[in-house]
């Protein structure tokens, strides 16, 4: 039995498929953890080595009119199955062969998953180590009290209420209407903060829609950014006017800023700085969502409607129908959603998990303190 233990493992250890497999992982593990504890690696490796990838792969896999990120998954998804079927198969056939099939197969799926792994490194979780965004572009975190969150919950819903008189807002409305038009709008928006911030400049590849976005609308998920093909993805089911927020989140990822928060501001200011009405509405609203949730934290339930109530009506109803439409479907799914996207955040080191999306209002609070002053709005 010994000795048997012993051959396969002199076997496996000769073995180049595994050897290069072994290097991948060990070279994903040493670039991860100088990442997260050597000052300073992250975000050299952010400016100087990580700018390669969505100039070069984001470049060749844009003109394809479909997520090839979904199509990876739908083939993988299809290639298990089939390895398992013929496993199965095999060894109910009993031809002798079923042993090598299956090493076979174990070998070549151990280097695909090396390869996505050392990939997946490269091109997103040593950015999550990163400079964060209030950083690079200097702008200090202060505390969050109470009277500045109810301040800033009403003057972002009296902003959406200005954009809805705004003489151009049918027709930008509208505009939501052709997917390709945001998409456009949304790599302009995102240039012209680029002009600004040297970090956030350079190529820009087309959004794609997922085309299982129902999927996406049960699970409660606007968007996802594929650090294997580059690629900005949105859910297509979802109300439109979400849609250039989510453009510019999945953005703000490809650019190298993997942290939620900082997708999130950098969405918004995207959204703010645009010209088009329905952008500015589609970032307002979202910072409104988050300063609300994180109101709804902080205070007594009670205190949360007092606040909510002092919100224009129209911008009332708009809350509640999105609200309703994120809660349609099972339950289960939002759940399952939540639960892996948490324990993703996490294993990335963001401690607060999925908590660390209400950090964006620490960056809302700090964009408009020269103009919270509580008494002028409450």
């Amino acid at each position: 039995m010994r000795n048997r233990i012993r051959t396969l493992i002199h076997n496996i250890s000769r073995d180049t498929g595994i050897q290069i497999s072994a290097g991948m992982i060990l070279f994903s593990v040493i670039l991860m953890l100088a990442s997260r504890y050597h000052k300073g690696f992250a975000q050299w490796y952010a400016l100087n080595i990580y700018p390669i990838f969505p100039e070069t792969l984001g470049r060749i896999f844009s003109p394809w009119p479909m997520s090839l990120f979904e199509v990876g998954i739908l083939m993988a998804v299809f290639a298990a199955v089939y390895f398992i079927f013929m496993s199965i198969w095999r060894l109910y056939i009993n031809n002798g062969k079923q042993k090598v099939f299956i090493l076979t197969g174990l070998k070549k799926g151990m280097l695909l998953i090396s390869a996505l792994i050392l990939t997946y490194t490269l091109t997103c979780s040593i950015n999550y180590h990163r400079d964060d965004i209030g950083t690079v572009l200097k702008r200090p975190v202060e505390a969050v009290s109470v009277a500045k969150l109810e301040t800033l919950c009403i003057l972002l819903s009296e902003q959406m209420i200005v954009l809805m008189d705004n003489p151009e807002w049918t027709s930008s409305l509208q505009s939501l209407n052709d997917m390709d038009s945001i998409g456009t709008e949304a790599i302009a928006a995102m240039k012209n903060l680029g002009d600004r911030e040297p970090s956030l400049s350079g190529y820009y590849p087309n959004p794609k829609p997922i085309y299982f976005s129902k999927l996406m609308s049960m699970m409660g998920i606007e968007g996802i950014y594929s650090p294997f093909t580059m690629e900005a993805n949105y859910n297509n089911d979802m109300t439109s006017f979400l849609v250039p927020f989510t453009m510019c989140h999945e953005f703000a990822h490809l650019k190298g800023y993997m942290r939620e928060e900082d997708a999130n501001f950098i969405a918004y200011l995207a959204s703010k700085d645009s010209p088009s009405p329905a952008f500015q509405y589609s970032g307002a609203f979202h910072a409104l969502t988050y300063s609300l949730n994180a109101l709804k934290k902080a205070v007594s339930i009670e205190q949360y409607y007092d606040t909510y109530e002092k919100l224009p009506e129209l911008v009332r109803i708009q809350l509640s129908y999105i609200g309703e439409q994120n809660r349609e479907g099972p339950v289960i799914y939002r759940d399952m959603a939540r639960y892996v996207n948490n324990a993703y955040l996490l294993a990335n080191a963001q401690s607060k998990g999925a908590g660390s999306y209400g950090l964006m209002v620490d960056y809302l609070i700090a964009e408009y303190k020269d103009v919270l002053e509580p008494d002028e709005l409450l």
